[in-house]
């Protein structure tokens, strides 16, 4: 739904205010899909940096005055020009395709979206933006790829949600390892950390328990 604004500092989604999408001629009412401020704070949670709307709501003259198509989505409130604070316009724009259903236009400088979901991906202005879409995701995959292949031998390499649990495990003699070391995929760790924290839910469900009926535990 498009809801219309006149109170610019009023918050809209988790992270932003309506200024933000206002149209740079100064218009004072601003149209904001919510759809898109959904995905917005989807890419904020996402990266974890800050999203820059450099163009969110346009005005039909001011739509114009920067060469926009007739029939843009930002007249509508239902697009936005983003930049994320030390993030590749190509990254943004891999995440946006993946995990959305909504459309997204590849640029160099700055990524598009709006809430269409007729259409998935549009090119921008020039071919490299579509290349180095492709490499960044070339590049993405290889990178998880090699996370699910690293295995990790030493405790100290041990990331720090599984860390105390891993160490817990050792010096109970449950986790020996190999003779290369511990040996444990980060899928490995994952398993075990919500193994170990069941087991401490259902023995502390079993404490309760034995306590209510006036039981003893040992």
């Amino acid at each position: 739904m498009v809801s219309t604004f006149t109170n610019l500092d009023y918050q809209v989604g988790k992270y932003f205010k309506v200024r933000e999408f206002q149209s740079k001629d100064g218009y004072p009412t601003v149209l904001i899909d919510d759809n898109l401020v959904d995905l917005l704070d989807q890419i904020r949670e996402y990266f974890g940096k800050p999203v820059v709307i450099t163009s969110g709501y346009r005005t039909k003259s001011h739509n114009a005055a920067v060469g926009g198509v007739s029939n843009s989505q930002h007249t509508l409130g239902k697009a936005a020009d983003i930049q994320v604070t030390g993030v590749p316009p190509a990254a943004v724009q891999t995440y946006v395709y993946d995990h959305s259903k909504y459309t997204v236009g590849t640029y160099t400088t700055f990524t598009h979206v709006d809430t269409r979901t007729t259409v998935k991906l549009f090119r921008g202005n020039t071919e490299f933006a579509r290349t180095n879409y492709e490499k960044y995701k070339a590049e993405e995959i290889k990178e998880e790829t090699e996370m699910a292949e690293k295995r990790y031998q030493k405790l100290e390499e041990i990331p720090d949600y599984a860390k105390e649990i891993i160490e817990d495990l050792i010096k109970s003699d449950i986790i020996k390892g190999t003779g290369e070391g511990l040996n444990l995929t980060e899928d490995m760790l994952r398993v075990i950390v919500i193994c170990y924290r069941m087991a401490l839910t259902n023995a502390n469900n079993i404490y309760q328990l034995a306590k209510n009926l006036g039981g003893e535990t040992k």
